[in-house]
């Protein structure tokens, strides 16, 4: 019991939203009425086939509480498919706190109906704590859109949407928003023995990187929820850098021979392609733990001054016609 006196609890949310409702009731508010009517029995068969439940309702808008993520994405596909009039959903996993009536409140519902304001008609927006929790090939359906500024809040999500016949176009064709500062991406690591046993230790190796990249306050690093799409396929890190809107792709490998591994690393420009910095690490396997951490800090040692030199370079060559430039220049080297 919290000390606010509500049951507190994690909850997958589904907010949903008939797109251009206001247009439509205007122009005949009897039969969008009866429209709604018939939406509300729809998506309450639905929720309830994949263990979920309406939890409060206003006007055209609709609130869902499901106890898996994996049941609320599979829900949401089928309510971005099957509603007429179409639909705009957002889908988040979050803390609620517990109404008395059963009506769900907190940040958790916030955050999902404003993934639902900025989704599209017939399609959906997923926040990534959906996405990192789900182990379906379901997650094929879902492309990266980049970091959301979620409206009237402080803070930015990352955010996918449901690619399917209603959300191609929209969605799939359209890069990520960039970041201002040096933005990276660390790819899942090729498991060169073949051996699907150490393919573990690749992933875990991986995702040792991006949490020590992640520590450095100075560069945007994608989650690592973003790139495990790219396992296993040939995609050349222009085309990953437009997706995920990074400037830098760091990918490796990982070939055991017995006790010994060797881990390659390589921070590749995503603009143009080329190839910025490659290392290659020997070391056995006594202590596989302490060796991801050794490369991990090794890694983002290296490749926190190089990105640093790369973007002062990038910027010295970039023109100004600021004629106070050169001035905060030389207070910049005082």
């Amino acid at each position: 019991m919290a000390s606010d006196n509500h049951v507190r609890k994690l909850a997958t949310i589904v907010a949903l939203d008939v797109a251009g409702y206001s247009v439509r009731a205007e122009a005949d508010e009897r039969k969008t009425i009866a429209e709604i009517a018939a939406l509300r029995t729809l998506i309450q068969d639905v929720a309830a086939g994949h263990g979920g439940r309406i939890f409060n309702t206003a006007g055209d808008g609709f609130m869902l509480e499901f106890g898996s993520c994996l049941a609320a994405v599979q829900a949401a596909f089928r309510l971005a498919e099957a509603c007429e009039p179409k639909v705009r959903i957002g889908v988040h996993l979050g803390d609620v706190a517990v109404q008395p009536n059963g009506d769900l409140l907190g940040h958790g519902v916030n955050v999902a109906v404003r993934l639902m304001a900025g989704s599209e008609p017939g399609g959906a927006l997923v926040s990534a704590a959906v996405r990192q929790t789900i182990r379906d090939p379901i997650v094929e359906r879902l492309v990266p859109r980049g970091i959301l500024q979620l409206d009237k809040m402080s803070g930015t999500i990352e955010v996918f949407a449901l690619a399917g016949a209603e959300t191609d176009a929209t969605f799939v064709s359209r890069p990520a928003a960039p970041q201002s500062g040096p933005s990276l991406a660390v790819l899942p690591f090729q498991n060169l023995g073949g051996d699907p046993e150490q393919a573990y230790f690749a992933d875990g190796m991986m995702e040792e990187i991006t949490a020590a990249l992640s520590r450095i306050r100075s560069l945007f690093v994608i989650a690592s929820a973003s790139t495990q799409q790219y396992k296993g396929k040939s995609v050349g890190p222009r085309s990953i850098g437009r997706d995920l809107g990074v400037r830098y792709i760091l990918e490796g490998s990982v070939r055991r021979a017995g006790n010994r591994v060797r881990i390659a690393a390589k921070l590749t420009d995503a603009v143009d392609g080329s190839q910025l910095w490659a290392q290659h690490y020997d070391d056995t396997l006594d202590d596989v733990f302490a060796l991801q951490d050794r490369v991990a800090t090794s890694v983002a040692g290296i490749i926190e001054p190089t990105v640093q030199e790369l973007e002062i370079r990038r910027a010295v060559r970039r023109p100004t016609s600021s004629t106070d430039a050169y001035d905060f220049y030389l207070k910049a080297l005082a």
